[in-house]
């Protein structure tokens, strides 16, 4: 097969995101000792069971899986205590509490082909349905996300997983402040690795779409960032595909697409190489094989690259659906891991 995809400038501004923020109506609050308030959409049923102290209710539609997991442990947003006795399997996003306390050094669950010297590996298996993980090194979301409820879901699920029994699921598209974001240790050669599922329905025609993207620092807004997902929008109509675009680190946008189909309705291996000793360099594999890239009125190559020297190291990975259009659909993402050599699509 012909390599595909660019690396070069492309014109216009960052695409933003339309709408605004839909407030879930007719909810009601539920808070644990310590924990945060969770809004219920409308139409929504609340989760069987209550908030252990420190920790929260989900918010939900409709009642999940039956008898979530109690989690030990203190998490951000909450302290000793866990999550809530009965958990959201859909259609809620958590705000506070839902994973155990991570191991010593700031690393968090475990996953396909990680040894335990990385600075990031996440299988979501230690996470209650309907949660998402918020003890160290990740992130609890934004407070204003349980008010995005009724437009997006955020949490983990066992409809689909590449190893174990769980996966992390996000529905529909939604605001940068959240995405699901976790630290790791700034270095200059890293390596990405992450499984993602993305639904045969989830429409990314014309627009782009990522699923993963890296910043420098925790950041609540869409940029700067390194993104990872599909664009088949400007400068990619000729090349759609999946993409790399770096925007806001050291001279603009530098955009490059695939020429290639996503894998869609089935699991596959996405690896990114960072290199960001200068420049920033990043390099794609998709199930082992390399990603070149073009774009309009730029030459194919296998890298795309800032035009000089960042001043801001990569240190965060964050997960959510971004789009330039309404997105609607889900992915599922597991075994995520971040580390200073590369892993591979073990398995």
């Amino acid at each position: 097969m012909e390599p595909a995809p660019v690396g070069g400038t492309s014109s216009g501004g960052v695409p933003t995101a339309t709408g605004g923020r839909a407030e879930s109506q007719g909810g009601t609050s539920n808070a644990g000792t310590g924990g945060v308030h969770s809004i219920i959409p409308r139409g929504g049923v609340a989760p069987t069971g209550g908030a252990a102290a420190g920790g929260s209710i989900s918010t939900g539609g409709t009642s999940g899986p039956t008898g979530g997991t109690n989690q030990a442990g203190a998490s951000t947003g909450g302290s000793n205590g866990g999550a809530a006795a009965g958990m959201t399997g859909s259609g809620g996003v958590s705000v506070g509490g839902g994973s155990a306390g991570a191991p010593a050094g700031g690393k968090s669950g475990g996953g396909v082909g990680c040894s335990g010297s990385e600075m990031l590996c996440e299988d979501f298996e230690g996470v209650a349905e309907g949660e998402v993980p918020t003890a160290m090194p990740w992130h609890a979301l934004d407070s204003s996300c349980e008010f995005q409820a009724s437009q997006f879901t955020m949490g983990v699920t066992a409809m689909e997983a590449k190893s174990g029994s769980k996966s992390l699921k996000i529905t529909n598209k939604h605001f940068a402040q959240c995405r699901l974001s976790a630290q790791f240790e700034p270095v200059d050669d890293f390596w990405v690795r992450a499984y993602s599922y993305w639904e045969t329905g989830l429409d990314i025609s014309n627009r782009e779409t990522l699923d993963i993207d890296l910043t420098p620092g925790f950041r609540t807004a869409d940029d700067p960032a390194v993104r990872f997902g599909y664009r088949s929008k400007a400068p990619c109509e000729e090349y759609a595909g999946p993409q790399v675009t770096i925007i806001g680190l050291a001279g603009g946008e530098a955009t490059g697409c695939g020429s290639r189909e996503m894998p869609k309705g089935k699991w596959f291996c996405f690896e990114a190489h960072v290199q960001q000793s200068g420049a920033l360099t990043v390099s794609t594999f998709i199930d082992g094989e390399a990603i070149s890239y073009q774009s309009t009125g730029k030459p194919m190559t296998t890298s795309i690259s800032t035009e000089g020297a960042v001043s801001q190291k990569i240190d965060h990975i964050r997960l959510g659906i971004f789009s330039t259009g309404e997105a609607k659909g889900s992915i599922y993402l597991d075994d995520v891991a971040v580390s200073a050599t590369r892993i591979g699509c073990g398995n």
